[in-house]
């Protein structure tokens, strides 16, 4: 489905792909040092709660000082309200903030106005309301492994093939179809693929061979591994980064432009706030050293022991990487 007006329950409407008159030919994009990314909740962003609403307070962010803006999940969820990690369309913008269209719209805009779109997807689970494939298609889904949502996604079991194939077209998607510059894929340390490669390898070769150096494309992640070597350099994604960048040469040639740094937020907050509840646990002992370490090499946890995994080692040495290979947040 590309659209269903009346919520996840009811029907499909037909959507024209090719309806939509783009007039950005002339947007590359942006490099990736230039991010300064602003991430937005479309419900909540504007009183509209609507892509239009977005759309018509660009010129706020530009002047604000972002380069990038960062949706949160617009996949179809149930219910007028979702803070977007529920969906379980993912091809269809959720009919509460607008039409397709009206998508295009907003993201056409940004461009003039030399802004990035970048859109939060969700890879690892569907919400548990209106999902409909355990009904007519039992492959998609694998009891050989476990995720807090229940039995996993089968990203590595039999009939994996057209699994596989549903994700890595829906990155396509939003990134052919809706012209964004990007992805941020939401909590891939829940992704359970034991099979060559990884499904998030063959997806960045995937995307960056589609892309043909036409334009910059950006892949994020957030993954609470810690797994530096999905942004090291000389992945089997090099031969499509290196062309999109070229003619000049690739600085740091890797699967994916950055990571969600989960842990520069964590030590903050227990800098300023003093909660050291939950996952702040790893960080109760001396968060100054955790903040300085991120500051300084990233990731504050490269294989150290955590005490919030059940003493389970957490992370890879991540201090060879570039510091924008670190996305750095504050929430407000």
């Amino acid at each position: 489905s590309r659209f269903n007006p009346d919520d996840v329950h009811g029907a499909s409407e037909v959507i024209d792909p090719a309806d939509f008159d783009w007039r950005d030919a002339a947007w590359r994009g942006r490099p990736w040092e230039e991010a300064v990314v602003y991430e937005l909740h479309v419900g909540t962003f504007s009183p509209e709660g609507t892509f239009t609403g977005v759309l018509e307070r660009l010129d706020y962010l530009v002047e604000l000082g972002v380069t990038a803006i960062e949706l949160m999940p617009v996949a179809d969820f149930p219910g007028a309200r979702n803070w977007g990690y529920d969906g379980v369309l993912p091809y269809a913008p959720d009919s509460r903030y607008g039409r397709p269209d009206d998508l295009k719209a907003l993201i056409q805009a940004a461009h003039v106005r030399g802004l990035m779109v970048l859109l939060d997807v969700v890879y690892n689970h569907f919400g548990p309301e209106g999902n409909y494939l355990h009904v007519y298609a039992k492959e998609f889904f694998t009891e050989r492994h476990h995720t807090p949502w229940g039995a996993a996604i089968n990203f590595d079991g039999p009939g994996n093939r057209d699994v596989r194939e549903f994700f890595i077209h829906n990155a396509l998607y939003w990134l052919h179809e809706y012209h964004l510059d990007g992805l941020r894929l939401d909590a891939v340390h829940a992704i359970v693929d034991g099979s060559k490669p990884h499904i998030l390898t063959e997806l960045a070769e995937r995307v960056y061979a589609s892309i043909g150096g036409k334009r910059r494309v950006h892949l994020i992640l957030e993954n609470d591994a810690n797994a530096a070597r999905y942004l090291e350099r000389g992945s089997s994604a090099a031969p499509y980064v290196t062309a999109y960048l070229a003619p000049r040469a690739a600085p740091h040639v890797t699967q994916y432009a950055a990571q969600w740094n989960d842990d520069i937020h964590h030590a903050l907050h227990v800098l300023t706030t003093g909660e050291t509840d939950g996952y702040y646990t790893d960080y109760a002992d001396e968060p100054i050293r955790h903040l300085g370490r991120c500051l300084a090499e990233g990731f504050a946890y490269q294989g150290e022991v955590s005490a919030y995994r059940g003493h389970a080692k957490r992370g890879e040495t991540s201090a060879h990487l570039p510091p924008q290979a670190f996305v750095s947040f504050l929430q407000c």
